[in-house]
């Protein structure tokens, strides 16, 4: 198999640095939004740190770096966990994917960072890619709750869902449906397949 691309390094990082670029050109590099200040440099710290955590997912099939960046006390969901999960079984959960990721690359697109004090709102989207073809495989939407601990980020929350459409034979008026299956951009949306969970 050859090498997993670093997807992250040219998507992720030139979406926050061109906002800190904007930023910068007002000079600052926060932006007072709704309440929040939405901080290209949270949003840059984030990054790196989602980094550290999916590289392993993805690249050697190993949930426990993004487990242990959760705090003791937290919740979460994704399509897999029945509802939501809360503080140990959060762990539990993720840690049983072990072994059964796909090797894959990934990009993280649009990240961003709002701050209220201490907490971030990180939201963020993640294309996997196929290693070898470059093909689209999955593409999710992602929200993380993080508190700020010293110089470390720690997860209260975090919400993964799949980027996929309702079917088109739910509504046949959904632009974009092309033989019986939904498109995002022109690609038609990969859902579940007959081997198992894409994750």
């Amino acid at each position: 198999m050859r090498k997993l691309r670093e997807y992250p390094k040219h998507a992720a990082l030139l979406s926050v640095i061109g906002l800190a670029l904007f930023a910068a050109a007002c000079g600052s590099t926060t932006v007072e939004r709704a309440g929040a200040v939405a901080d290209f440099d949270a949003a840059r710290e984030l990054v790196a740190l989602e980094q550290a955590a999916l590289d392993p997912y993805y690249g050697r099939s190993d949930p426990a770096p993004y487990v242990n960046q959760f705090a003791e006390q937290g919740t979460y969901f994704d399509p897999w966990s029945s509802g939501k999960l809360v503080d140990d079984a959060i762990g539990q959960h993720l840690l049983s994917f072990e072994g059964e990721i796909p090797l894959v690359g990934y990009d993280i697109v649009a990240p961003q960072a709002d701050v209220y004090g201490d907490t971030a709102v990180f939201t963020f989207q993640v294309t996997t890619r196929d290693p070898e073809t470059d093909a689209v495989l999955t593409r999710w939407n992602a929200t993380e709750v993080r508190v700020r601990t010293g110089d470390d980020w720690k997860m209260v929350h975090a919400h993964w869902s799949p980027r996929v459409l309702p079917s088109c034979s739910f509504n046949t008026a959904i632009p974009g449906c092309v033989s019986g299956e939904p498109e995002v951009n022109g690609e038609e949306t990969r859902r579940d397949s007959p081997d198992g969970p894409q994750y």
